[in-house]
Order: structure tokens, then sequence, then C-alpha cells
């Protein structure tokens, strides 16, 4: 079977990013960094602004609300339609950091928690329709960097499924390094920036979190078999991890790559 050079992009990135956490002991857990810490704030539209040593990271904090989310649905005869997106109720509750925007089709509740140099966003898809959801595709936020983040390429997505290796996405400028992580290491996830908004400048980057496959990435990138039946709930756990531009890996990630390896030890192998 051929494999697509995208596919080849993301293994090269993923191997490096391990490979690294690996020589600096990272079996140990993550390293304390001195840093200064996450903040976060919200308006009547949800989450409104994330910063991190003195820069606004946050482009767009409102989940679900672009013109690229889906939540697709399927029939008993297995054909698919598209749930609403464009008709939602939305409550923010700021004080415990909570956003839940309800559709036709069911209930996206995200927590976010600051803590330290790290946000972490805990999001709950609940599907209250008859029809299985076979596939949800969501921006969780779209973030903005001080310049670009010398990962990209302007072309190939940086996004990866949690198949075979954690999800430890780094993009790093002059100013910090910014990793995008999927917490929970025993189920596939679709995660990671796509594409940037604004290239060739390339410092605005959606932040996609799916299921199924998009219709606008790789043919070669994998397709995520999670379906919610109806009644049931899903839950994705997801962080942005800040430091400084010279923090490794191990430090502001090692939990991740010592919890894969735990639920995963035969896989681990490079």
């Amino acid at each position: 079977m051929t494999t697509m050079p995208g596919r080849h992009h993301e293994l090269r990135l993923l191997r490096h990013a391990l490979l690294v956490v690996l020589a600096a002991g990272s079996a140990c857990g993550a390293e304390a960094v001195s840093a200064p810490a996450v903040a976060i704030s919200f308006d009547d539209n949800g989450l409104a602004s994330l910063t991190y040593d003195g820069f606004e990271y946050l482009s767009n904090g409102r989940i679900g609300t672009t013109w690229n989310d889906a939540a697709i649905q399927r029939r008993l005869d297995g054909t698919t339609v598209a749930g609403d997106m464009k008709s939602s109720q939305l409550a923010v509750d700021a004080p415990h950091r909570t956003v839940v925007r309800t559709f036709a089709w069911g209930i996206l509740r995200c927590i976010y928690t600051a803590d330290g140099s790290r946000l972490s966003m805990t999001m709950f898809a609940t599907n209250t329709s008859p029809l299985p959801i076979a596939a949800l595709q969501l921006q969780a936020l779209e973030l903005k960097f001080p310049g670009k983040p010398r990962e990209y390429d302007l072309v190939t997505p940086i996004m990866t499924a949690n198949i075979g290796a954690p999800t430890i996405l780094p993009l790093t400028t002059d100013r910090s390094l910014v990793i995008a992580c999927n917490d929970d290491v025993d189920q596939p996830l679709s995660l990671g920036y796509p594409w940037a908004n604004d290239r060739p400048a390339a410092t605005v980057y959606p932040l996609y979190v799916d299921t199924g496959h998009r219709w606008n990435l790789p043919n070669s990138h994998p397709s995520i078999d999670r379906v919610i039946h109806p009644g049931c709930t899903d839950c994705y756990h997801l962080s942005l991890r800040f430091g400084p531009p010279t923090a490794t890996l191990s430090q502001l990630a090692g939990d991740i790559l010592a919890k894969f390896r735990q639920v995963h030890p035969s896989q681990l192998v490079w």
C-alpha cells in the first residue's frame, strides 16, 4: 500500500517528537518548567481570552460555530445526513469556566481549566437525537501566534489521530513553545491544525477535534470510528501546554508519553 506524502510528514513529525521526549527520560513524567501562568476569561460568546507571558493567543474561542464544523448522522438505511450546526442555543457559565451549546441533534459542553502553564479542555458531546452520530467535526478554538511556527511548511496539515503514537503536536516561535495534546491515550481522535488561516504569514491556526474523516483533509489521514449512539455521550480530554521556546517536550508533555507507554507498552517501537 502506498502512503501519501502527507502521511509520511505526519509520521516523521511524531517520530521526531517522541524521540526527543524519550531522550529526555520522559518515563519519569513531566518535569517542572518555570514559566508564566496561562490566564483565561469569558464573555457572552464563550472563551474570550487566552494569554500566556503577556501575549494573547486566542483568535476565536467559539466552539462548534464555523462553516466547516459538522455532525454527520447515519440513517437506518446507511445513508448519512448533516445535523443542523447553524441553529443553536448558547449558555456560558463563566464562574465555572463552562460553555454549553445546544443543537437539534445534541449538546456540546466544554469545561476550561487554566492550571499553571496549561489550558485543559474537557469536551462532552451528547446525542439527544434518534439517529447515531457517525462523525463529529469541531473547531475547538482558533489560535494566533506571535510569529510563524517553525513546524509548519505552509502546505501539510499538522494533525494526527492518536493511533500507534500519542498526540503531541508542538508549534514553536521565537517567543514560545505551544503543544497541543490529546490527554486520552487509549482512544483514537483526530486532533491538530489543518492549515494556517492567514497564509503566507501563517500565524492563525484553527484547532480541529474530529471523528470520522473531514472532507477537506488528505485521504491519507485516518478516519476515526467513534459513533455516538442516541442517548449516549462521548468525552474528549485535550490540553494546550505553554512554555518558553527553549522548553523541551519532556518538560511540557512527558506525562502523555509516559501514560501512552503504560497503556500500550508493545506499540512504542522506534
